[in-house]
């Protein structure tokens, strides 16, 4: 924005927008909303007949808006002129709703309803095809992500944890050389000491 136009002009385009929308917001959806639960309630079949009208004028309103918004909303006042049209359609002392339907709508729907209804019913049966699809891919994706999940914690659960603690002693076996038979008091110097059995995993402690 800045590349076109003045800051200034900018400022004043995002606070007219911003009018623009409370505007719609509460003469084009919240005011005709209420009129249409008053004509509910009462069961007023005439009021129920505009404001039904209406709703199909404004549908047809935003969606026209939606592509206006992307490509012709730099023209001068165009907010401006949404505000003028939104008025026109909604209140009641212009009902431009009732007669945009009634001269141009009404005609139109009714020379294309059949091939409206084809359209829709072959694109209904297209998209529902195509939301199973997306359906059982969703699902069945879900279904291995908490499948494997399970079996991860299951997995985790299972092993024992290695062990830590400190290691078994060894068990000392003392040997008096004392009263052996097989070894000679001479040899009781030489053979003092501690040995180990490698077959037991055993000290032999000799005096």
């Amino acid at each position: 924005c800045g590349h076109i136009v003045s800051t200034s002009n900018c400022v004043n385009i995002m606070i007219t927008e911003l009018i623009s929308r409370i505007v719609i917001l509460l003469v084009g959806v919240l005011y005709p909303a209420y009129c249409s639960f008053k004509a509910v309630k009462y069961k007023d079949h005439r009021q129920y007949t505009t404001w039904m009208m209406y709703w199909i004028v404004f549908a047809l309103f935003l969606s026209l808006e939606t592509f206006s918004d992307v490509f012709i909303s730099w023209l001068p006042f165009y907010y401006e002129i949404k505000i003028v049209i939104v008025m026109w359609l909604a209140l009641p002392c212009t009902e431009g709703a009732k007669h945009l339907y009634r001269r141009l709508l009404h005609t139109q729907l009714m020379d294309r309803e059949e091939q409206i209804d084809d359209l829709l019913s072959h694109v209904g049966k297209s998209g529902l095809g195509i939301f199973r699809k997306l359906y059982t891919l969703l699902v069945n994706h879900a279904s291995t992500g908490i499948v494997q999940a399970a079996m991860k914690l299951t997995g985790g659960q299972d092993q024992a944890p290695a062990y830590n603690g400190p290691e078994e002693p060894m068990i000392v076996r003392e040997t008096h050389l004392h009263g052996n038979p097989d070894i000679s008091p001479s040899n009781e110097g030489a053979m003092g000491g501690v040995t180990i059995d490698t077959q037991s995993n055993e000290y032999k402690k000799t005096f």
